[in-house]
C-alpha cells in the first residue's frame, strides 16, 4: 500500500522534530515509524545497503524491536510479523525495509512512511544511497534555545559553560551536517522554522503538505489527543499531550547569562543569520582574558566533534567499530551468549508469536482510534 517515496523528517535533538513527526503522523495518508534510530542501527550493524549475516539479521530484529516496542504503536507488531514472515534474511536492505514499510502502512491505511530520528541528520548519505527519490523535511529551531532544552533534560537545569559550550559544538555539527554534507537535491528538501510552525502551524503544515503531495487535513491538529509515549519519555515531551504553543521561544534570555549570550552568538552567527534569527544589538567583540579562555575551549570542542571530525571519518568510527564488535561476539559464541538473559535473542518462532501477541493489543487500539 506504501505507493509513494518516503520522507524523513531531520532536525537537530530537541529541536521539535519530535511534535512534527506525531503531528504527521495524524494525518490520514502518513505512517511515521516511532523513534528507534532505524538508520543508525543499520550503520552501527554494517548492514547499509546489504544484510550479508544471519546473526546480522538476528541482531538488527532484536535491537529495532526493543526500540519499537516502548511505543503504543501497530510498529513492533509489525517487525514482528516480518521476523516471523522471514526468520531468516541475507539481502537487500531496502527490499527488508520496503516490506516492513508496506506492513505499517496497511496497519495505519496511509499511503506516506516516513522516520523521524534527529541523529540521523549524521546519516544522510547513507540513507540517501538507499532513498535517492526519499523527501525531507528539515527543521530548525534556534540553537540557543534548543540548548536551554538541552542543559533542562541532561544537566539538571544548570548552565554551567562546559556543558553549554560542549553541547553548542555539537549542535554545531548537526547544522553543518544538514546544510553542507546533505546529498540530497535541493528541490527534494523542505526547509522550517520550528518558530513559525508553533507561530502559524496551519499555514506551515499546508506547505509541507503541498510539498509531499498530500492534501491538508485538520486532524493534524489533534496530535495531543493521540499520545503514543512511553511514560518513561512522556515527562521529557510534556507539550506533545497540548495544543501547539510558542511558549518556549526565546527561553534562552532567561536561561544564560549575558556573557553565555554573547558566546553562543558569535559562535552561532552564520546559522542565525542563515535562518533569520535575532542576534544581539551589539556584539561584544572585545572579550575579557575569562571569556577568551570560554572561547577557545568552545573552538576545541568544536574541532573535536564538528565537521573537520566527520571529513575523516572519525565521529562514527567508534559506532562502527562498536558493532562489528557487538556482531562479532554474536558469530563466535552465540549459542553460549544466550546463556545469559541480557544477551539472549529472540529468533524462534514461538518467541516471535509470543511477541505478536503482546503486540496485538497496540494493534487493535489503534486501529479503534
Amino acid at each position: 500500500m506504501a505507493t509513494h517515496a518516503p520522507f524523513f523528517i531531520v532536525g537537530m535533538p530537541r529541536a521539535g522534530t519530535t511534535l512534527l513527526a506525531r503531528i504527521l503522523d495524524c494525518h490520514p495518508a502518513c505512517a511515521v515509524f516511532p523513534e528507534a534510530i532505524m538508520f543508525r542501527l543499520l550503520y552501527y550493524l554494517g548492514c547499509e545497503t546489504r544484510f550479508t549475516y544471519t546473526w546480522q539479521y538476528l541482531l538488527w530484529l532484536n535491537i529495532f524491536y526493543a526500540g519499537l516496542a516502548r511505543y503504543d504503536d501497530p510498529a513492533a507488531w509489525c517487525l514482528a510479523q516480518l521476523a516471523l514472515d522471514l526468520p531468516e534474511y541475507q539481502g537487500a536492505t531496502q527490499q527488508l525495509l520496503n516490506r516492513l514499510a508496506e506492513c505499517y502502512c496497511r496497519e495505519k491505511d496511509a499511503q506516506h512512511w516516513s522516520e523521524k530520528t534527529p541523529l540521523h541528520a549524521l546519516h544522510l548519505p547513507e540513507i540517501h544511497r538507499l532513498y535517492p527519490e526519499a523527501k525531507l523535511v528539515c527543521l530548525v529551531r534556534d540553537p540557543r534555545d534548543v540548548l536551554t532544552s538541552h542543559v533542562t533534560r541532561w544537566n539538571a537545569g544548570k548552565a554551567r559553560d562546559l556543558f553549554v559550550f560542549g553541547r553548542a559544538a555539537s549542535l554545531k555539527n548537526y547544522l553543518y551536517q544538514l546544510r553542507y554534507c546533505n546529498p540530497f537535491a535541493a528541490s527534494a528538501q523542505l526547509w522550517l522554522r520550528y518558530e513559525d510552525l508553533t507561530q502559524a502551524p496551519e499555514q506551515e503544515l499546508q506547505r509541507i503538505c503541498t510539498f509531499l503531495g498530500m492534501n491538508y487535513d485538520d486532524k493534524m491538529l489533534t496530535f495531543h489527543q493521540h499520545s503514543i509515549m512511553p511514560d518513561s519519555l512522556r515527562v521529557h515531551h510534556p507539550r506533545l499531550e497540548q495544543p501547539i504553543t510558542t511558549s518556549r521561544q526565546g527561553h534562552y534570555k532567561e536561561m544564560f547569562s549575558d556573557t553565555q549570550q554573547q558566546m553562543l552568538a558569535q559562535f552561532f552567527r552564520a546559522d542565525l543569520e542563515a535562518f533569520h534569527y535575532d542576534l544581539p544589538a551589539k556584539v561584544n567583540k572585545s572579550i575579557s582574558m575569562s571569556q577568551q579562555l570560554v572561547k577557545q575551549q568552545l573552538t576545541k570542542m568544536y574541532a573535536h566533534s564538528g565537521y573537520h571530525a566527520r571529513r575523516y571519518g572519525l565521529q562514527l568510527a567508534r559506532v562502527k567499530a562498536q558493532g562489528r564488535l557487538h556482531l562479532l561476539a554474536y558469530q563466535l559464541f552465540g549459542k553460549q551468549m544466550g546463556r545469559w538473559q541480557n544477551y539472549k535473542l529472540v529468533y524462534s518462532e514461538a518467541d516471535w508469536h509470543a511477541r505478536l501477541a503482546d503486540d496485538e493489543s497496540k494493534r487493535t487500539q489503534h486501529q479503534g482510534a
